[in-house]
């Protein structure tokens, strides 16, 4: 990827979220595979425009907020429109998330690695103890933990969820 000060061409993932966003990560939004996770990570700008009075917005923003920090997409920006109940941005939103998508993008490498580090660790001990359930005969609860991992790490899981998968199933089926 680019190194730490060097910017990323245009036309990759620029976005304005414009009342309403949820948080990736999850069933309803799964992670992608880790290569276009990473893209994603390292040239993406995600601008939220939100009415200040739109308390439920707000709070999906900052739960999306939330995700994109936990996930390693670092480059957001939050545009709060005052006095605004939920409504899409107007002309001078719209302009001023504009202005902001047009700012480089400008990855921080070291912190973006950093990060995914940590994520591949948690994911590495979760699918350890979710083998470890397997080899105990706890498939019913096994089953359980994978589902929840699977929508957690959605692509960065496969194929250690499969394999995993196959391995409940093959312990759970009695022999021919």
């Amino acid at each position: 990827g680019p190194a730490a000060g060097t910017r990323v061409p245009r036309g990759l993932p620029r976005r304005v979220l414009d009342a309403g966003s949820d948080p990736m990560g999850t069933a309803q939004v799964p992670l992608p595979p880790a290569s276009m996770l990473h893209r994603f990570q390292q040239s993406s700008c995600i601008v939220f425009v939100t009415g200040d009075a739109d308390h439920i917005r707000q709070a999906q923003r900052m739960r999306a907020g939330t995700a994109l920090q936990t996930w390693c997409a670092f480059n957001t920006d939050d545009i709060r429109l005052p006095h605004t109940a939920h409504a899409l941005a107007g002309a001078s939103g719209l302009a001023r998330a504009f202005d902001s998508l047009s700012k480089p993008v400008i990855p921080d490498i070291q912190r973006i690695q950093a990060c995914r580090a940590r994520n591949h660790a948690a994911l590495v001990g979760d699918f350890r103890r979710l083998q470890a359930l397997v080899h105990a005969g706890r498939l019913d609860e096994a089953a359980h933990a994978l589902d929840a991992a699977d929508a957690h790490y959605g692509g960065l899981a496969a194929p250690r969820s499969l394999e995993l998968l196959h391995a409940i199933e093959a312990r759970a089926t009695p022999p021919r």
